[in-house]
């Protein structure tokens, strides 16, 4: 994210890879409602145009985006077509060993399979923007732009990042039908042993 500007205009850019976006909290003149306008989309291969511009820019290959327990994968592996890490699928010399077989790819390829390219997306800021929430995938699969917006505009700004958290893991144990305790102990057994839930 870089922030610039002069003679009082002032913009935003942000520079966006993976699975995380950018959801502006805009308050409505004449009202004291806040709007969720979100500034960046994620580059997930459960999308149709990621997977629309994958399947451009590999033609030739017709495992480039499967669908794998009803999710799509970037060669049935990751479901982000733009990383900055996972060097594995951008230059072959990484996809063998010490990489886990489960992660390499059985064929060499030649051309590399995602992009660290990000996308850049330039706003205007107004006077009437009152915060930005930067969150990757954890948070937006469970609480919609303008649940989170809502949590911070109700809630004070200290410690507003765990109270974002918390509602997320309340979201996923309600669809897993599991107690928030159990689900609050598996994201910290999991980010202990380098997983995510």
């Amino acid at each position: 994210m870089l922030l610039g500007g002069n003679n009082m205009q002032w913009t935003l850019r942000i520079a966006s890879v993976g699975d995380s976006q950018v959801v502006f909290g805009r308050a409505e003149r004449g009202t004291r409602e806040v709007t969720a306008i979100q500034l960046s989309t994620e580059h997930n291969a459960n999308m149709e145009s990621v997977r629309a511009e994958l399947q451009s820019l590999h033609h030739h290959d017709s495992q480039i985006v499967v669908l794998k327990h009803k999710i799509w994968r970037v060669k049935g592996l990751i479901q982000v077509s733009r990383s900055i890490g996972d060097a594995y699928l951008k230059k072959a010399e990484f996809n063998r060993e010490p990489l886990l077989p489960r992660f390499r790819l059985p064929k060499p390829f030649l051309k590399l399979v995602l992009s660290s390219e990000p996308l850049i997306s330039v706003h205007k800021l107004h006077p009437e923007d009152q915060f930005l929430i930067f969150a990757s995938d954890g948070l937006w699969e469970h609480l919609s732009n303008q649940e989170a917006v809502n949590i911070v505009v109700n809630y004070p700004r200290y410690g507003i990042a765990r109270r974002l958290v918390k509602a997320a893991l309340q979201e996923a144990a309600k669809k897993r039908e599991m107690r928030f305790g159990e689900v609050h102990f598996m994201t910290k057994l999991g980010v202990s042993h380098g997983c995510t839930f």
